[in-house]
Order: C-alpha cells, then sequence, then structure tokens
C-alpha cells in the first residue's frame, strides 16, 4: 500500500488532499481506514500551522515512520478493521434513523399542539355561540 499526500495553496487557502494508492487486492474500507488514520494523526501534529510554513518533502523524516506504522498496523490488523468500518457504517445508519425519529417527533408534536388548540377554540366559540343563543331565547329573531 503506498500513500500520496498532496498539499495545494489556492490564493492564501490551504488544502490538504490525501490520496491512497494500493492493490486491487486490498479492501476497499481497508484503505480508506488507513487514510483516515493518517489523516487524523498529520492533523493532529501539523494542524496548528506547521506543514503550512514547511518546504516539500520535509515532514518525511519526522512523518514517514509513522505513516509505516499505520500501514503496517493496518495490513496486521486487517480483519478487524473490516469489522469496525462495518460497525461505524451501522452505528452511522442507526444514528441517521434516530435523527429522523427526533425530526418526526417534533413535526408531531408540532401536530398535536395545533389539534390543542384548534379544539380550544372549538370550545371558546361553542360556549359563545351558547351564550348568545340563551341571550336571544326570548327575543323574536326574524329568519331570513
Amino acid at each position: 500500500m503506498y500513500i500520496l499526500l498532496i498539499e495545494v495553496n489556492i490564493h492564501d487557502f490551504a488544502i490538504c488532499t490525501y490520496c491512497v494508492v494500493a492493490k486491487e487486492s486490498v479492501v476497499k474500507q481497508i484503505s480508506i481506514a488507513f487514510l483516515e488514520c493518517v489523516r487524523a494523526n498529520f492533523k493532529k501534529r501539523y494542524g496548528s500551522g506547521k506543514a503550512d510554513t514547511t518546504v516539500a518533502k520535509s515532514l518525511n523524516k519526522d512523518f514517514g515512520p509513522i505513516m509505516k506504522e499505520h500501514m503496517q498496523y493496518i495490513i496486521e490488523h486487517a480483519d478487524e478493521i473490516e469489522k469496525l468500518v462495518k460497525v461505524k457504517a451501522q452505528v452511522s445508519e442507526v444514528k441517521s434513523i434516530m435523527l429522523d425519529n427526533i425530526d418526526k417527533r417534533r413535526r408531531l408534536i408540532y401536530i398535536v399542539d395545533r389539534q390543542r388548540n384548534a379544539a380550544t377554540k372549538k370550545l371558546i366559540y361553542k360556549n359563545g355561540i351558547t351564550k348568545v343563543s340563551h341571550a336571544t331565547r326570548h327575543y323574536k329573531v326574524p329568519t331570513f
């Protein structure tokens, strides 16, 4: 497995692009797990701006051995990482469903509140009509 780190500067905005090049025999999830691990470690070590001021290839000596350790770990624990990726996907799916259900619950609460409000207004209107009806019972009101 090989890694290629590319940094592109566009109008004073530093954009870091991370890319993994791997053999076809390597499972895609393994490559992505490696990439995420390297990206997180790189941001942790150099995210404060150190990478912005360095010369090309100057981090190879410092960060190269770390990438090698990550590669070795990923290769040795491929089965566990694959299981972990599947669990993360399931957690993400459950989170999405939960957020959707929370949104549905909020909408349902809103609808119930509107229904209660309408029922209260209906009772107030009915009581008002009853009072008017009782008050005008003794008068002959022409009907049209």
